[in-house]
């Protein structure tokens, strides 16, 4: 597949993700530090083959980040650094090179976060293990904030943005780049809270999934194409009314 991808990393309030190449300086006054995000973050990672894995790191007061666990299986090979970037925007390196970024949200419980190679996930700081999901935890108003990306996770375009969602599951949107009107289809995995829906034209593929308290969403929609790009990437973060 190839071609553009919309893509809305959805969880709380925040803003704007500027500068999200990573390897910088931590710039950007105000907003929170890393001793606000100091702990034990769980969640949900979804990787490129679009499968759903329980994720958890720690991150110490200096951005550090250790103690990678995927499916309750250590990492300890795996270890990486966070900056700050503004307010509530950070970017991350890893120590095998891979660069991405995150979003929180206004308390430092939330974030969301992507990295080049697609792996992508909502975690929150002190969660343990997953809910029982249910239908009903996707419907509601969400508002939120968006960031189109290029090749280097640097910031083009961005604004606010809103999806709804209502109890029949259709999905109305607007984003940087127009509106989006589809329907949830199906949940491509329960157990961890990612369900997936196109847009009415087909022409759009999005994928939803909750953090574990349920008050935040992540997600990720694609044009449909034939190839997945880090290019032409819209990237929001909402909060439920």
């Amino acid at each position: 597949m190839r071609g553009k991808i919309l893509v809305l990393v959805i969880m709380a309030m925040v803003l704007p993700l500027a500068g999200v190449s990573c390897g910088g300086g931590g710039g950007g006054g105000g907003g929170l530090s890393f001793e606000d995000l100091a702990g034990t973050w769980f969640g949900v990672m979804v990787d490129f083959n679009f499968d759903a894995h329980t994720y958890q790191l720690t991150m110490d007061s200096s951005g550090h980040m250790t103690d990678f666990y995927m499916d309750e299986i250590s990492l300890p090979a795996v270890s990486g650094t966070a900056f700050k970037e503004s307010g509530r925007t950070f970017s991350f390196l890893m120590n095998n090179g891979i660069e991405g970024g995150f979003i929180t949200d206004e308390s430092g419980t939330h974030l969301a976060f992507l990295n080049e190679i697609f792996l992508r996930g909502v975690m929150e700081k002190g969660a343990t293990e997953l809910p029982p999901f249910s239908t009903t935890d996707y419907i509601g108003t969400w508002n939120g904030y968006s960031v189109w990306l290029d090749a280097d996770l640097e910031v083009i375009n961005e604004g606010s943005t809103v999806i709804n969602i209502d109890s029949v599951y259709h999905v109305m949107g607007t984003g940087l780049v127009g509106a989006l009107a589809g329907s949830i289809e199906a949940f491509l995995d329960p157990a961890h809270g990612v369900a997936w829906g196109t847009d009415d034209a087909d022409s759009v593929y999005f994928e939803l999934a909750l953090s574990v308290d349920r008050t935040f969403m992540a997600t990720i929609a694609c044009l449909v194409s034939l190839d997945i790009e880090i290019t032409d990437c819209e990237f929001g973060a909402y909060t439920e009314e």
